[in-house]
């Protein structure tokens, strides 16, 4: 069909630059295009090719704008049914999710899909990739029964496809992993991730950079199952090959780093110490400059930062900072956070406010915590019991 060629590139370049050479030289190729380039389909092919560059330097925010230029020419000279059309809603919709803007995302890619489903078979790559950011975008919005149906559906065609211990089925498999993490299954996320980096390994030898990404997930499992030395151990079998790989910089080994920093603070504050946190705070300030820039200061991935802020406070016993820490987190996360986040930083600032002495606005977080892990599913459940009781503990 008319485009076929562009449309399985894009599905292919889109996802995330994962082989990607990570060099900010990678943009020196296009330096000077202007931004108003004439409205032809060279020059949408141009800012195409450019907002993939960016992606793959980790420069997510001026990729979307670029992809959206890119479209904005098409709509002037394309029909609103032609497949480049297709193409460049795919392109944004992908730069979206990458940047965290998964409540926009979401609809854009649910029209894509229902347009592949007219034009391409169901084992075609671009129906499988945008049924991947799908569940990526499910996923991150807290919408985890949904976002693990169609992970799940991404493995049943990948094994299809491929066979079940096949490279590209460990990658569905690690991100089925993510569905059920942001389902509070970390446990069956875990084992699938071991899965996934078996099959990797097998496939592609002991530098395999897939496996490296996945252990640095499966770090994050091990971290909130309370098992800090498998994910410190994890982390460091992972981070040299990530840096061999994209660079010092690259906002994935700045991702791996703060896996560690929560391992750490994790490890010091169940067992009473003060050994990691030094090295904790000194990744938080590095790693926030690398998320400001990828993922804006009011993301997701920068809650993530100071939420750890707030446990690294809290660890230390110094409240007020960790109280302070946790507004911020909330702040970042906005409105449009997933549930489950918000619960998270409400349950942790709960015990901040009750160490100040405010137990009323302590009981208060404590509540929303068990009223947004509700939401989150019921993969939570433990969770809500535990904020509850927090709560009927709190003193008045």
């Amino acid at each position: 069909m008319d485009g076929d060629r562009d449309l399985a590139l894009t599905a292919q370049l889109a996802m995330f630059g994962a082989d990607a050479r990570n060099s900010p030289k990678a943009l020196d190729v296009f330096g000077g295009i202007p931004n108003d380039l004439p409205a032809t389909r060279e020059s949408a092919g141009l800012y195409q090719a450019l907002g993939h560059a960016q992606i793959e330097i980790g420069r997510f925010a001026d990729a979307v704008v670029t992809f959206r230029r890119a479209q904005a020419i098409r709509a002037q000279i394309l029909p609103a049914d032609h497949v480049e059309r297709l193409v460049g809603d795919y392109e944004v919709a992908a730069a979206l999710v990458i940047h965290h803007d998964h409540a926009e995302a979401l609809p854009m890619l649910q029209r894509v899909r229902t347009a592949l489903d007219l034009r391409v078979a169901p084992l075609r790559r671009e129906a499988i990739d945008v049924l991947r950011l799908i569940g990526m975008a499910e996923s991150l919005l807290g919408h985890a029964e949904a976002a693990i149906a169609a992970d799940r559906e991404v493995v049943a065609r990948r094994t299809q496809l491929f066979g079940e211990h096949a490279a590209m089925t460990a990658v569905a498999r690690e991100e089925l992993a993510g569905a059920l993490d942001s389902g509070g299954y970390w446990s069956d996320g875990a084992t699938q991730r071991e899965l996934a980096i078996a099959d990797e390994l097998a496939a592609s030898g002991p530098k395999s950079v897939n496996a490296a990404e996945a252990r640095v997930n499966l770090a994050t499992d091990y971290t909130e199952l309370g098992r800090y030395a498998d994910a410190i151990a994890a982390l460091g079998a992972a981070r040299p090959l990530l840096v061999a790989a994209k660079g010092e910089a690259h906002v994935d080994v700045a991702i791996a780093d703060l896996a560690l920093a929560h391992a750490r603070i994790g490890d010091a504050a169940v067992r009473h110490v003060q050994t990691g946190l030094a090295d904790a705070e000194a990744i938080l300030d590095r790693v926030t400059g690398t998320f400001t820039t990828s993922f804006g200061a009011s993301s997701q991935p920068m809650a993530v930062v100071l939420e750890l802020r707030g446990l690294l406070e809290a660890a230390r016993g110094r409240w007020a900072a960790a109280d302070r820490a946790y507004v911020a987190a909330l702040a970042a996360l906005g409105a449009g956070g997933a549930p489950a986040d918000r619960a998270s930083i409400e349950l942790e600032h709960a015990d901040a406010l009750g160490q100040l002495g405010r137990h009323a606005e302590a009981r208060a977080s404590a509540d929303a915590a068990a009223a947004d892990y509700v939401k989150a599913g019921e993969g939570f459940g433990p969770r809500v019991v535990a904020a509850r009781a927090w709560s009927a503990a709190a003193v008045h």
